[in-house]
Protein backbone atom coordinates (compact mmCIF):
# COMPACT_ATOMS: atom_id res chain seq x y z
CA UNK A 1 0.00 0.00 0.00
CA UNK A 2 1.23 3.45 -0.67
CA UNK A 3 0.95 6.07 1.57
CA UNK A 4 1.48 9.34 0.58
CA UNK A 5 2.64 12.08 3.30
CA UNK A 6 0.63 14.13 5.29
CA UNK A 7 -1.42 9.95 5.77
CA UNK A 8 1.38 9.58 8.74
CA UNK A 9 1.05 10.45 11.94
CA UNK A 10 2.65 9.82 15.21
CA UNK A 11 1.51 9.20 18.38
CA UNK A 12 4.07 11.16 20.62
CA UNK A 13 3.53 10.30 24.51
CA UNK A 14 6.75 11.89 25.98
CA UNK A 15 8.18 8.95 27.37
CA UNK A 16 11.97 7.98 26.32
CA UNK A 17 11.43 5.78 23.67
CA UNK A 18 8.77 7.70 21.67
CA UNK A 19 11.25 10.35 22.13
CA UNK A 20 13.62 8.02 20.65
CA UNK A 21 11.28 7.62 17.54
CA UNK A 22 10.51 10.82 17.37
CA UNK A 23 14.24 12.20 16.99
CA UNK A 24 14.76 8.76 14.13
CA UNK A 25 11.20 9.99 12.23
CA UNK A 26 12.46 13.45 11.95
CA UNK A 27 15.71 12.87 10.68
CA UNK A 28 14.22 9.94 8.15
CA UNK A 29 11.92 12.56 6.83
CA UNK A 30 14.85 15.05 6.66
CA UNK A 31 17.08 12.64 4.69
CA UNK A 32 14.50 11.42 2.75
CA UNK A 33 13.36 15.24 1.53
CA UNK A 34 17.01 16.29 0.75
CA UNK A 35 17.34 13.22 -1.95
CA UNK A 36 13.85 11.49 -3.00
CA UNK A 37 15.48 10.71 -6.08
CA UNK A 38 18.35 9.17 -4.64
CA UNK A 39 15.87 7.03 -2.12
CA UNK A 40 13.55 5.92 -4.57
CA UNK A 41 16.18 4.88 -6.85
CA UNK A 42 17.89 2.49 -4.46
CA UNK A 43 13.95 0.40 -4.58
CA UNK A 44 13.28 0.28 -1.06
CA UNK A 45 9.27 -0.46 -0.59
CA UNK A 46 9.94 2.46 2.51
CA UNK A 47 11.54 5.22 -0.21
CA UNK A 48 8.93 4.53 -2.55
CA UNK A 49 6.19 4.64 0.06
CA UNK A 50 6.10 8.14 0.46
CA UNK A 51 5.72 11.06 -0.36
CA UNK A 52 8.18 13.96 0.88
CA UNK A 53 8.27 17.74 0.03
CA UNK A 54 11.28 20.00 -0.62
CA UNK A 55 13.04 20.93 2.59
CA UNK A 56 12.44 25.05 3.23
CA UNK A 57 14.83 27.42 2.22
CA UNK A 58 15.11 28.88 5.36
CA UNK A 59 14.43 28.49 9.16
CA UNK A 60 14.66 24.90 10.59
CA UNK A 61 14.20 23.10 7.91
CA UNK A 62 14.45 19.56 9.36
CA UNK A 63 11.44 21.31 11.67
CA UNK A 64 9.12 22.31 8.33
CA UNK A 65 9.69 19.32 6.36
CA UNK A 66 8.90 16.61 9.49
CA UNK A 67 5.98 19.02 10.24
CA UNK A 68 4.59 18.96 6.92
CA UNK A 69 5.18 15.39 6.22
CA UNK A 70 4.34 13.29 9.46
CA UNK A 71 0.74 14.57 12.01
CA UNK A 72 1.62 14.65 15.47
CA UNK A 73 -0.59 13.55 18.46
CA UNK A 74 -0.91 13.64 22.86
CA UNK A 75 -3.53 12.36 24.46
CA UNK A 76 -3.94 14.05 27.42
CA UNK A 77 -5.10 12.74 30.28
CA UNK A 78 -5.57 14.12 34.02
CA UNK A 79 -3.26 11.63 36.00
CA UNK A 80 -0.02 12.59 33.73
CA UNK A 81 2.74 13.85 35.34
CA UNK A 82 3.08 17.40 35.26
CA UNK A 83 6.67 17.49 33.84
CA UNK A 84 5.68 15.21 31.04
CA UNK A 85 2.92 17.77 29.89
CA UNK A 86 5.67 20.26 30.14
CA UNK A 87 8.19 18.16 28.48
CA UNK A 88 5.21 17.51 25.79
CA UNK A 89 4.68 20.72 24.91
CA UNK A 90 8.12 22.26 25.00
CA UNK A 91 9.06 19.82 22.47
CA UNK A 92 6.14 20.79 20.40
CA UNK A 93 7.31 23.89 20.71
CA UNK A 94 10.91 23.81 20.10
CA UNK A 95 10.65 21.29 16.87
CA UNK A 96 7.53 23.10 15.76
CA UNK A 97 5.30 20.42 15.56
CA UNK A 98 2.31 20.88 16.07
CA UNK A 99 0.59 18.02 17.72
CA UNK A 100 -2.98 17.72 17.68
CA UNK A 101 -3.90 17.40 21.73
CA UNK A 102 -6.67 14.70 22.30
CA UNK A 103 -8.58 14.98 24.82
CA UNK A 104 -11.16 12.49 24.83
CA UNK A 105 -11.02 10.10 27.65
CA UNK A 106 -12.27 7.25 25.57
CA UNK A 107 -9.02 6.36 23.68
CA UNK A 108 -10.80 4.71 20.46
CA UNK A 109 -13.27 7.19 20.51
CA UNK A 110 -10.41 10.08 20.27
CA UNK A 111 -8.71 8.17 17.81
CA UNK A 112 -11.47 7.31 15.33
CA UNK A 113 -12.06 11.07 15.45
CA UNK A 114 -8.64 11.78 14.95
CA UNK A 115 -8.39 9.56 12.01
CA UNK A 116 -12.02 10.73 10.56
CA UNK A 117 -10.57 14.33 10.78
CA UNK A 118 -7.36 14.08 9.14
CA UNK A 119 -7.60 11.11 7.05
CA UNK A 120 -4.79 9.50 8.39
CA UNK A 121 -3.72 5.76 7.16
CA UNK A 122 -0.57 4.68 9.64
CA UNK A 123 0.01 5.63 12.86
CA UNK A 124 3.51 4.76 14.00
CA UNK A 125 4.62 5.08 18.26
CA UNK A 126 7.42 4.50 20.60
CA UNK A 127 7.24 2.12 23.40
CA UNK A 128 9.15 -1.39 23.89
CA UNK A 129 6.51 -3.73 23.39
Amino acid sequence: MCIRAPKIAFSFNGGKDSTVVLHLLRAAVQQAARAPDAASASGTAAAASVAFPPVAASGDANAATAAAVVRYFYFVRGDDFEELDAFVRDTDERYGLGITYLTDSDFKRGLDTFISDTGTQAILLGTRR
